[in-house]
């Protein structure tokens, strides 16, 4: 179903695209490919997370599912997920079954055929409303929105729960939709833990230009909590 291929052309801070991120997984949308697993009990923090993926898209002025999704909102649970939009912006939420948690829209587009490192960052404990959600985008941190819901101060997400988990569709109604199309590669999530910025994953290079991944060592030495984990694709794509 999935293939290990090389993740082209990581955009860089200029848009020259050099990088290549190895061990991605190809989803086709056509297929409704994407990758799930239920944890066996609760994580240990409903507050504080953090995702990071890098991904390129495959169809552009699609809605696909892009990264990762948990709980079931409009079922009565909780949710996160995050995804493009038809018009090509980059969607974030956490909503829980009283409504949006808190919601991040880009006002950039991701048009390009271009791969894209982007790190979601929450901890809802933070007295800085605008620092309880935070995107980056190829190490970058993302200040403009379209749309800017933050959650209140120690509200509770959708994470840290005992409910599926996506990589490459969000889950709705008790089923995978909004498949993603193309690339997925190094997949992370970690459970009570909100990263200062996007370090942890991603490093320019010498030039200070160009935005490039971090080992496969380094990734694994960091602290993913009870249902953090780490998908590097060398095994079981």
């Amino acid at each position: 179903m999935f293939q290990n291929n090389l993740l082209m052309g990581a955009a860089s801070a200029s848009g020259v695209s050099l990088v290549e991120v190895e061990n991605s997984a190809l989803f086709n949308k056509a297929n409704s490919e994407f990758l799930s697993w239920t944890p066996s009990g609760a994580g240990d923090s409903r507050t504080t997370f953090t995702q990071s993926c890098w991904v390129q898209r495959g169809n552009i002025g699609v809605n696909p599912g892009a990264s990762l999704q948990a709980g079931d909102y409009n079922n009565g649970g909780s949710a996160f997920g995050c995804y493009f939009t038809t018009d090509d912006k980059f969607n974030f939420y956490a909503a829980n079954a009283g409504g949006w948690t808190g919601r991040l829209t880009t006002t950039q587009l991701f048009r390009g055929t271009a791969a894209y490192h982007i790190v979601i960052v929450g901890d809802t404990t933070n007295s800085t409303a605008s620092d309880r959600l935070r995107i980056y985008v190829n190490g970058v941190r993302v200040t403009a929105f379209s749309s800017a819901v933050y959650p209140a101060q120690n509200a509770t997400t959708g994470y840290g729960q005992a409910s599926v988990q996506t990589v490459g569709a969000i889950y709705s109604l008790g089923s995978a939709a909004y498949y993603q199309d193309g690339y997925i590669s190094e997949a992370v999530y970690l459970d009570g833990t909100a990263s200062t910025d996007a370090t942890e994953f991603g490093e320019f290079d010498t030039t200070g230009l160009y935005w490039t991944p971090k080992s496969s060592t380094a990734i694994k030495a960091l602290t993913f909590g009870t249902n953090g984990f780490y998908l590097d694709n060398t095994t079981n794509a």
